[in-house]
């Protein structure tokens, strides 16, 4: 039935499409038919990325992506649905798309709320109008709400918001601070919504909210899904560099396409551009207003969605433009702005969460991708950043966490596969289970460091890999102060591989400030910060 009547929509009608490729595309949609009627699921799947690369508002494409998903996952079928009817301005095929809609609806009892767009608005009226008009154009507009609160802008930004009919408007007379403006704004919204928390120097790519609300809906357990960007922190900035806001426009519509490998579970999500489930946002609260002017606002929403059972999913293919630093000016004032947050977060928890929840890319440099899929297994794996970013880089690959800190590992559950033990029973707890790679980043501490080196080298596979990396204890900060006294001396680790048969294959450090000018060995091991190692068995 579905294949019969896709046949007789070919060619549908779209809105904004491309002529680029439109031959290929055609090509494109007969050949993922013909893998349809032969349940060649993953070449049909393939066929639609490649069209939609060419045509990226092709609704007869986003039809048969919603038949993919419809055998996976019927919300994500529904978005896709919607998605081919925002895109479609032929009405016989939008007839064609309502009927597998209403059919599925029926089927599954879906209903996906609308996006609740929460700006905040302070003066910079044109990148305000650059933002909001890059929604206008590149969303369904079915499928959200706009809502401004502006903290008391000048005169003309104001009566320009006044003029706009499609959005709720709240104008305060003092400047609340992000985080009491953003629960302003989440108050007034519909009631059942999602809800986008946005910064008003964004632009939004086509598909962007789109591949971000599929993102959300990917398992009933998405608390929050985040965007990557080119102007960003916590690992959410890609790696391309570009001159101007039109090449990077150009850049989204090569990223906001479907791909079996666009998520990566965070720690943390940031608030730039941040789609809360309604359901996990009424069970956590909303923003915390003490961290108001901003920031950390969104670490600690984050850790309230993780420790309720809610994971944090960035979604690769969700491109949007940020020009940053419009709201906050990048001094003296905002670093201490910064430190006093931080101190606020930890003191809420009674614990400081920020540094666990950093991904450590020089550590995963470490590790060589083969043809066989790698096992890696990290000792003290804090929030489980870094694993959740190999798996990422290798969805084939099997990671495991061990997290000896409760605080930690209750969080981490979110984030990665992981296990609670310490060095004196993580060996029986992973009897029989051998790794290629097992990684100590700063944790050797966690335990005796002797034991847990003898034990965790019995679970290494035979040509298997320990990467470890610890602070420097001969570092000198100061001419009075040595550094963290946590760590380990060179020729200290150097001693226990030793003792411990296992060989240094590769060394690399981190070099800090001396505060005198010296060329002795001494004084080169007290310039070094840190160290990361690559053992070996012997």
């Amino acid at each position: 039935m579905q294949i019969e009547i896709l046949n007789k929509s070919a060619g549908m009608g779209r809105k904004n499409g491309m002529d680029k490729g439109k031959q290929s595309v055609i090509e494109l949609i007969l050949k993922a038919d013909e893998e349809w009627n032969h349940q060649n699921y993953e070449e049909y799947y393939n066929d639609i990325r490649l069209g939609l690369s060419y045509d990226p508002a092709n609704s007869e494409l986003y039809l048969m992506l919603g038949m993919y998903y419809s055998l996976k996952n019927p919300e994500q079928a529904y978005l896709c649905y919607k998605q081919a009817l925002y895109y479609c301005d032929n009405e016989e095929d939008r007839h064609i798309i309502l009927g597998f809609l209403t059919a599925l609806v029926q089927a599954h009892r879906i209903l996906i709320p609308k996006i609740s767009i929460v700006i905040l608005s302070f003066n910079q009226l044109e990148l305000t109008k650059q933002c909001i008009e890059s929604i206008r154009k590149n969303c369904n507009r079915e499928s959200y709400e706009l809502i401004v609160v502006d903290n008391a802008s000048k005169e003309n930004v104001r009566n320009w918001l006044k003029q706009q009919d499609d959005m709720k408007l709240i104008l305060n007379s003092e400047n609340n601070g992000f985080p009491k403006g953003c629960n302003q704004g989440i108050a007034c919204a519909g009631k059942d919504n999602d809800i986008l928390l946005l910064n008003n120097d964004i632009i939004m790519p086509q598909n962007a909210l789109f591949w971000l609300q599929m993102g959300l809906y990917e398992a009933k357990d998405i608390g929050a899904a985040g965007s990557v960007s080119n102007n960003a922190v916590n690992y959410q900035q890609v790696s391309e560099h570009f001159a101007t806001v039109e090449e990077w426009i150009e850049y989204a519509k090569a990223v906001n396409l479907p791909s079996h490998f666009a998520y990566e579970f965070k720690g943390w999500l940031m608030g730039f551009a941040m789609l809360i489930r309604r359901k996990a946002l009424d069970e956590v609260g909303y923003l915390d207003e003490q961290f108001s002017p901003g920031n950390y606002e969104d670490n600690d929403l984050s850790i309230r969605l993780l420790t309720n059972g809610y994971k944090l999913l960035l979604c690769k293919n969700s491109f949007i433009f940020h020009y940053g630093g419009s709201s906050f000016k990048k001094n003296s004032s905002y670093m201490e702005l910064l430190e006093r947050n931080r101190e606020k977060l930890a003191v809420k928890y009674q614990f400081d969460y920020v540094p666990f929840s950093v991904v450590d890319r020089n550590i995963i440099d470490c590790i060589k991708q083969t043809e066989e899929p790698v096992k890696v297994l990290e000792y003290g794996c804090k929030l489980g950043c870094t694993l959740a970013r190999i798996k990422s880089i290798y969805p084939q690959s099997y990671v495991l966490g061990v997290e000896p800190r409760e605080e930690l590992y209750r969080l981490a559950k979110q984030v990665t596969n992981v296990i609670q033990a310490d060095d004196k029973n993580i060996e029986s707890k992973l009897k029989n289970q051998t790794f290629d790679y097992i990684i100590l980043d700063n944790t050797i501490h966690l335990g005796e460091p002797e034991t847990l080196l003898l034990h965790l080298k019995k679970l290494l596979h035979n040509d298997g890999k320990i990467i470890i990396s610890f602070q420097n204890k001969q570092y000198v900060q100061d001419v009075e102060k040595a550094g963290d006294t946590i760590g380990m001396s060179l020729e200290e680790m150097v001693t226990l591989c030793n003792k411990l048969s296992i060989s240094i294959f590769d060394v690399c450090y981190q070099k800090g400030k001396l505060p005198y000018e010296e060329e002795s060995r001494e004084s080169m091991l007290s310039s070094m910060k840190s160290f990361i190692m690559v053992l070996k068995n012997c």
